[in-house]
């Protein structure tokens, strides 16, 4: 299994301060005979009640699957980490587990907290132990980071739902 993160070019918009575009603002493509996994949760300012998404396509950008779901949750990190586990479970009931795979998401905390780059906030730990019992299930599986912008279809799936 390999999980990595793509944030090489988020720390160097950072190092230099500079708020110029980022090239990653549209959805990019996996390669041939690869599928990406779009992630996205939304939490209400008020409520334990958030809404998360999973959008799959191919490198086409062929629309494969997908789902919205209502979960309960505190924050919006949980709700984040509950999009990684029920798209983990979708995938294994689809037997997608031998498949080449890239889940991207917004949320940089937490694809360094599975990249075990950030120690995860104890609330969350039990959700995070549960990505992390299914993650061997997976031959080829990478968690990587990608602006909001490139997530615009599960960031809006997510709102919608919600």
């Amino acid at each position: 299994m390999q999980i990595t993160v793509q944030k090489h070019q988020l720390q160097q918009q950072q190092k230099t301060g500079k708020n110029s575009p980022h090239p990653n603002t549209t959805w990019i493509p996996p390669v041939q005979g690869m599928m990406k996994v779009n992630i996205d949760g939304a939490f209400p300012t008020a409520g334990y009640l958030g809404a998360i998404s999973s959008i799959s396509r191919d490198h086409t950008g062929r629309l494969l699957g997908g789902f919205t779901k209502s979960v309960p949750a505190s924050s919006a990190l949980e709700t984040e980490i509950q999009a990684l586990l029920y798209t983990l479970k979708d995938l294994l009931q689809q037997g997608k587990h031998h498949s080449d795979l890239i889940i991207e998401t917004d949320c940089l905390i937490l694809v360094e907290v599975m990249n075990r780059e950030r120690l995860p906030p104890w609330d969350c730990r039990a959700l995070l132990a549960e990505c992390a019992d299914i993650l061997p299930s997976f031959s080829n599986l990478k968690v990587t980071h990608c602006r909001r912008s490139a997530n615009a279809l599960a960031d809006w799936a997510a709102k919608a739902h919600g």
